[in-house]
């Protein structure tokens, strides 16, 4: 089974710089046979610590919130918070691709393709959005679906500023995600001759 590696950081931003807790590593890999060791995610969700100027947490933005319980560990507690802030704001991109992440997480692959969908529908512009929706087509062993995917996240990545944040990514850059989407491919390449054996 082809292993992707590579992180992929969502980090709430915060106005002083303060030292970052270890991240805490979520499942985002294709799957494994039950003898193989544990594969380690390209999904990071890295929280900060709040600075003294924080707002209280009832008044910060869901995707914050959420970004912290999922950091937590209570991914339980983030996918109900993203789901009662999508009843309110359905047209929010950040919070599907949230939700994708947390779903993949939980090994709801299914699901987070159809978060990342969502977000694409909302905007098709989101390079995360397309690079989410390739690793869980590449988990799913959806491989026209995981190709296309691949194929539209590398254009838009290729098309963005390199020195620019990429939309939604946390801190991951346009090299950092082009790197991922190299990784991808090449387990989608490494699947095709295994299905072959088979």
């Amino acid at each position: 089974t082809a292993t992707v590696r590579g992180p992929m950081v969502y980090r709430r931003a915060t106005a002083t710089e303060v030292e970052a807790r270890p991240r805490r590593e979520l499942p985002l890999t294709p799957a494994r046979r039950s003898s193989e060791p544990p594969l380690r995610s390209p999904l990071v969700v890295a929280a900060r610590r709040a600075s003294p100027t924080a707002p209280p947490p009832a008044e910060r933005a869901p995707v914050e919130r959420a970004r912290e319980l999922a950091d937590a560990g209570d991914l339980a507690g983030a996918a109900r918070l993203l789901n009662e802030a999508l009843v309110l704001d359905p047209l929010n991109p950040a919070l599907y691709l949230l939700r994708s992440t947390v779903r993949q997480a939980t090994g709801d692959d299914l699901g987070a393709c159809h978060d990342a969908d969502k977000a694409i529908v909302i905007d098709r512009s989101l390079a995360f959005a397309h690079v989410l929706l390739a690793a869980g087509r590449v988990r799913l062993t959806d491989q026209p679906s995981a190709r296309r995917a691949l194929r539209n996240a590398r254009a838009l990545l290729l098309s963005a500023p390199p020195d620019q944040p990429v939309p939604h990514a946390g801190s991951q850059g346009r090299d950092a995600l082009l790197a991922i989407c190299d990784r991808l491919g090449r387990s989608l390449e490494e699947a095709v001759p295994a299905k072959r054996r088979g």
